[in-house]
């Protein structure tokens, strides 16, 4: 027992919460502006968003934990040891980071691009829906342009 390394686990603790605390205000942050591009469009906030953010929780810290746990097993097995590095928990940094950063892209996405991901998605349906008749289709694009150029007026 004596190559087991405790203490620097326990020295290591209060990172590990502070990590996983800036993991979830990252979380709480999208979601605030998802809320807030919501308003700005007057679309409702249903409870299959806050449904998507609880599973987003669910997942990130299910591989956050994942990456603690290897973290923990090198400090405790001393792996540091070999080299003049601090014994701190990397893997979880660089998955935490990770994390972060996918936030930080989400809430900077603009609500206009996800606007027009949801006309693709109608277009891409409506090609489907009249793959056998080309000449339909042809018409019913015809038919779109013209109120959308009304629209953006």
């Amino acid at each position: 027992m004596e190559h087991l390394n405790l203490q620097a686990l326990a020295d290591n603790l209060s990172l590990f919460a502070f990590i996983y605390l800036c993991v979830f205000g990252a979380i709480v942050m999208d979601l605030w502006s998802g809320v807030r591009k919501a308003r700005r469009r007057h679309e409702l906030r249903m409870s299959n968003g806050y449904k998507r953010t609880v599973d987003k929780i669910a997942r990130y810290y299910n591989m956050l934990l994942v990456v603690s746990i290897m973290d923990a097993l090198l400090i405790v097995s001393q792996a540091h040891s070999f080299c003049s590095l601090p014994c701190l928990p990397y893997l979880t940094i660089i998955g935490a980071l990770f994390l972060c950063f996918i936030e930080l892209k989400s809430i900077f996405e603009k609500a206009e691009d996800k606007t027009r991901f949801a006309e693709s998605a109608l277009l891409a349906g409506k090609i489907i829906a009249n793959k056998d008749d080309l000449k339909k289709l042809v018409e019913e694009l015809g038919r779109e342009k013209p109120e959308k150029e009304t629209n953006d007026e």
